[in-house]
């Protein structure tokens, strides 16, 4: 694998004639139309997402107005209220965005479905990436975050917004303590068969809880792909899975293609 490395680093190209071609997505690159909120104008569709050559996995549910999977965004939070979800408590990333060179910009923010198996490959993994045109690719970077929901909720406990306090939350649903993690998993799939191991991003490690942005590097180890997909795994769970919301951001994904 380092030899691997190594190889695609020195032949990496821009336009692919000299080797893999090197694609960094950014939201910001494209053309995306937001509501007046700062939301993806088409999150209560059931339309496919594909941006820049890129799938996102997503599935809306009208019965429920619900969504699993991706949704664009550009919502930031840093203040959670205990009352009621606003926009940017359900949809911000939490990162505060004053005297920050990306303030604002936009981001893909995950949903992943709390009852997926951590010990198989899901049917139709509800955080899926793969590109559009089908091929096969080297995930290489990726940057991650909380999200404002998933921050206070691990801050404060998972009752916290239907008016439970830090005193009256029980396990699952207290806030994180020294013992508690939460991470956010990143497999790779190649011909029906994924990685041995996943990427471990923590989002939480005790009360050390992110709210600014991860850049993750090693993505590499995963090697050449079919597809990536995410998931999470926590100390807080009870029996239908993760008991603290399980909703991240991804800001920027970088990979090669052959």
């Amino acid at each position: 694998m380092v030899s691997l490395l190594g190889m695609i680093a020195v032949s990496c190209s821009d336009d692919g004639e000299n080797g893999p071609d090197k694609h960094v997505f950014t939201l910001s690159q494209y053309d995306v139309r937001y509501d007046a909120a700062g939301v993806w104008a088409s999150w209560n569709t059931t339309q496919p997402l594909s941006i820049g050559g890129v799938n996102f996995a997503r599935n809306y549910n009208p019965t429920y107005d619900s969504w699993i999977g991706f949704t664009p965004s550009k919502l930031y939070g840093t203040n959670y209220t205990s009352s009621y979800w606003t926009n940017e408590d359900v949809w911000g990333a939490c990162v505060a965005v004053s005297n920050k060179p990306d303030a604002q910009k936009p981001f893909m923010l995950g949903y992943w479905d709390v009852s997926e198996s951590l010990t198989s490959i899901p049917e139709n993994p509800s955080c899926k990436i793969s590109l559009a045109s089908g091929e096969r690719f080297f995930p290489l970077m990726i940057n991650v975050t909380n999200s404002t929901v998933g921050y206070y909720q691990m801050l404060y406990g998972a009752g916290y917004v239907d008016g439970g306090t830090t005193d009256n939350l029980t396990a699952p649903y207290a806030p994180f303590g020294a013992n508690d993690y939460c991470n956010l998993l990143i497999w790779g799939v190649r011909g029906g068969v994924r990685t041995q191991q996943p990427i471990k991003i923590e989002l939480a490690k005790g009360t050390n809880i992110h709210n600014d942005w991860i850049e993750v590097n090693n993505l590499a180890a995963l090697g050449e792909v079919d597809y990536i997909y995410l998931q999470m795994e926590s100390s807080k769970t009870d029996t239908y899975g993760q008991t603290n919301a399980s909703y991240f951001c991804i800001k920027a994904f970088a990979y090669l293609v052959q």
